[in-house]
């Protein structure tokens, strides 16, 4: 028979402290808990839409969920019935213990009595608990499933969205073949025609050649008078030829300049999307091709209805003052939680990264004559190992020194003058300028390709690539070379035909003191060195001057070489210092140095970097030092 204890325990307790209920609070799933209780439960979770019911989950939204969190559980609705009933027993009891025949005689059995009701109140305690706990084991169980098919289902997604941005690589790669294959197709059409008109000047002149032949027999004097005005406008048609051809002497040759410096620098950067899921927990992850990180601005993963209905995913929308108001015991619609909006941080680096000493090569060669005096270097990307060519003055010559299966290699070509300074045209080409007014083009392997007249030489040289539409479809290369010498800057460019002389098109002069070394940046504007003022300028194609760092607080003594990397950092040779200084290629900051004397320089004159940006320093000694990070 149910007595008012076994009542109170099975209806009328807490089931968060297992005690009687306290200012009873019945939440819209009709569970109720004892008001500090509910508090606690709130306080101690990370609820923004309203209060999730600690057995069955169920979210109740607050009657004025503006009001702050600590306040919750009080504008839940008293369940005065049940605090009503609480009151009724617990007089009761107060009245059974004031009747004489409720007196417990003290003694053995009582204490057994008492024992026994403390391990049937225990197991009142434990027997729900165990049952919670299973449910709890079920529902991680579920979770877990419905984790690894949604996780399946967005390996699928990712995969289609890369697949589809390599399509879109697929789409501009057919563009610039089918640019090429139109632009041979009319180079070709035009050498073919020119063929059939020089086969056709070739038959007239054999046929005047025979012609001529005929008139010189004797008894042909006649004749001769009357075919000799034929046989002059022939002659004058094939000299003039002879003379001045109508098309370039040497082939048109096609290539291809891809933007590997640019490529590269936005595959790093590079972030494809986020991942995303419903926990209120957990954090937002932009994944991209190197790197996962933390914290950056959400994108929201767009879920198709279908996987929603399958996964119990309710949708993201606000309910209507309706439903919110509902007490009926039905659901309330809830929404997905808001991702926390944060600015993206991007993970601090160093603003000096600490290089180290690589390796040590030695430029001088058996054949050469005298010890090396090193003026500039370049780094071409070979096909196996960056290729480094350097210019030896006291020897006249252009080295170039490479790996081919972990084997170092050396190359070398000797001029007939001295060579005064040297650029990189291309990945697989440099120019050279020597004292005699030209101008030499070598491949990686240093085979001469080209000699080009110039109106000067100079002592430092540097290029700047440009892109520009051919007819409106073909993109085509455009390549200056800036020389500097004394005072000026120089800008070369090729005009005419045959293609063999340098033009000066835009001089700029009177900004420096002495020009010492040059280099571009990606967006093509030109950082110099001077050595008189001891200053390292940036100025645009156009001459107009955009930042100069001047020597200061001892942070630029007498700079150098100079270059410049994929991120548009300068990277400056201090002779003095005996350093290599980092300047931010953007605003003219000194970064402070990245290599110093302690790090293995002596005696630095120029410097290049390659595409894992390794700096390659070059000695007065005739040392290349190689530093890495």
């Amino acid at each position: 028979m149910a007595t008012a204890e076994s009542v109170k325990d099975d209806h009328l307790t807490c089931s968060i402290c297992y005690r009687p209920f306290a200012e009873p609070k019945t939440l819209q799933c009709l569970h109720t808990f004892c008001q500090e209780c509910l508090q606690h439960h709130i306080n101690h979770g990370n609820h923004i839409r309203g209060i999730p019911c600690p057995v069955c989950r169920h979210v109740t939204v607050p009657q004025d969920s503006f009001q702050p969190r600590q306040n919750w559980a009080r504008l839940i609705k008293t369940d005065f019935k049940l605090a009503g009933i609480l009151e009724a027993l617990g007089q009761m009891e107060k009245g059974k213990r004031a009747h004489p025949d409720a007196i417990v005689v003290t003694g053995s059995p009582s204490h057994f009595n008492d024992r026994k009701s403390q391990l049937t109140t225990m197991l009142q305690v434990l027997r729900p608990a165990v049952n919670f706990i299973q449910v709890k084991i079920d529902t991680e169980k579920e979770g877990i499933k419905t984790m690894g098919d949604t996780r399946a289902e967005t390996e699928n997604d990712i995969k289609s969205y890369v697949e589809k941005l390599i399509e879109d690589i697929k789409q501009k790669e057919n563009i610039l073949i089918k640019d090429l294959n139109s632009s041979y197709e009319m180079k070709k059409t035009e050498s073919e025609e020119n063929v059939k008109r020089f086969k056709k000047l070739v038959e007239e002149t054999q046929d005047t050649i025979g012609l001529i032949d005929r008139l010189l027999s004797p008894g042909s004097e006649y004749a001769t008078m009357e075919c000799l005005p034929r046989i002059q406008k022939q002659q004058e048609d094939v000299m003039k030829f002879v003379t001045d051809p109508p098309v370039d002497e040497c082939p048109v040759l096609f290539s291809f300049h891809g933007n590997i410096t640019h490529v590269k620098s936005l595959m790093s950067s590079l972030e494809l999307g986020s991942v995303w899921s419903n926990s209120e927990s957990d954090d937002m992850y932009a994944v991209g091709g190197q790197e996962t990180r933390k914290n950056v601005l959400h994108q929201e993963k767009v879920v198709s209805a279908t996987a929603m209905q399958r996964y119990n995913v309710p949708n993201k929308q606000e309910p209507s003052e309706q439903e919110a108001s509902s007490d009926n015991g039905a659901d309330p619609p809830t929404s997905l939680p808001d991702p926390p909006r944060t600015v993206e941080v991007p993970p601090e680096q160093p603003s000096n990264p600490s290089y180290v000493l690589e390796r040590t090569i030695n430029t001088k060669l058996d054949e050469d004559n005298y010890d090396p005096e090193l003026r500039n270097i370049v780094i071409l990307q070979g096909k196996t190992s960056p290729v480094i060519i350097i210019l030896d003055y006291d020897n006249g010559s252009l080295k170039s020194f490479y790996e081919v299966d972990g084997q170092p290699k050396r190359n070398s070509h000797r001029f007939s003058g001295y060579p005064q300074s040297i650029a990189k045209l291309s990945e697989e080409r440099v120019i050279v300028s020597l004292m005699n007014y030209k101008f030499f083009v070598f491949t990686s392997d240093l085979k001469q390709v080209s000699s080009i007249e110039s109106e000067k030489w100079y002592t430092c040289m540097t290029t700047v690539t440009t892109q520009e539409k051919l007819l409106g479809f073909v993109n085509t290369t455009t390549t200056t070379i800036i020389g500097g010498r004394h005072t000026v800057l120089d800008h070369l460019t090729v005009k005419g035909k045959p293609s063999n002389k340098f033009i000066n098109t835009a001089p700029a002069e009177g900004m420096f003191g002495e020009v010492s070394h040059l280099c571009s940046t990606p967006n093509n504007n030109i950082i110099v060195t001077d050595c008189t003022k001891h200053d390292v300028t940036c100025i645009s194609m156009e001459g107009s001057l955009l930042w100069r760092v001047e020597p200061r607080d001892q942070e630029l003594a007498c700079p150098v070489g100079v270059a410049c990397d994929s991120r548009g950092d300068v990277f400056v040779v201090d002779k003095d210092k005996k350093c290599i200084v980092k300047i931010s290629g953007d605003q003219g900051q000194v970064l402070g140095d990245v290599v110093t004397r302690d790090a293995g320089l002596e005696n630095p004159i120029a410097l290049a970097l390659d595409t894992a940006d390794k700096i390659y320093v070059i000695q007065t000694n005739g040392e290349i030092r190689v530093f890495s990070l």
